[in-house]
């Protein structure tokens, strides 16, 4: 896209090599690279007056005259400025390993939203996401209800037993997709998932005019 609105070369940076520098027919003005690790300021020489900013890359290499940077990098989840009982399990036996998002259901969260041993901290958008907005919405909606009364939280134990029952139909969902190879097995799992947590609250009778998150979502 930047090179057909007429940027002169794209350099592409990820943590991992990408798949996508496999693929071919990428035009010449675009290249794969290490990670950015740094972007430093250039100080002005008898050859450069200018100066300006270079960018230092995880295999050492540099790349200079860039005039913009588009960060696509996603995220790895961490709280350090919360005290360790009021975070969770980053990489639950639900997520792979390395990766600080717990998967497709989040052991330690209640409804994915809800610290099981304190529901009065929240978190939003912490699972795997598929459908982002729509599932951070409801689960947003579901928090503000929480905290306005209207959606009363059951007891430490029936909160352990409701993950436990995800993990276990997450066990079901992807084997159907290890036998399948189709992967709509999960966006039925996170389709579901939103329609539930929409139901917990008034989400739909309040934005959608009633109408299920499947009718609107594809």
């Amino acid at each position: 896209m930047a090179c057909k609105y007429g940027a002169a070369h794209v350099h592409m940076s990820s943590r991992k090599q990408s798949k996508l520098s496999e693929s071919k027919g990428w035009p010449e003005t675009v290249s794969f690279h290490a990670c950015l690790q740094e972007i430093r300021a250039v100080e002005p020489t008898s050859d450069d007056l200018v100066g300006g900013e270079e960018l230092v890359l995880s295999d050492g290499s540099i790349l200079r005259d860039v005039d913009d940077i588009i960060f696509c990098t996603g995220y790895q989840t961490t709280f350090p400025f919360l005290d360790a009982s009021l975070q969770f399990n980053y990489n639950s036996e639900a997520g792979n390993a390395g990766d600080n998002r717990s998967g497709w259901v989040c052991k330690d969260l209640f409804k994915g939203v809800f610290l099981n041993s304190n529901p009065n901290v929240m978190f939003v958008g912490m699972q795997h996401q598929m459908i982002t907005f729509p599932m951070s919405d409801v689960q947003a909606w579901l928090c503000k209800d929480f905290i306005l009364g209207r959606y009363a939280i059951p007891t430490e134990v029936e909160r352990a037993e409701d993950v436990k029952a995800r993990l276990k139909n997450l066990e079901g969902v992807m084997e159907a997709v290890k036998v399948t190879k189709d992967k709509e097995h999960i966006t039925k799992l996170v389709v579901d998932y939103i329609d539930e947590i929409a139901k917990d609250s008034d989400y739909y009778s309040r934005t959608m005019g009633g109408k299920p998150v499947r009718n609107w979502i594809v």
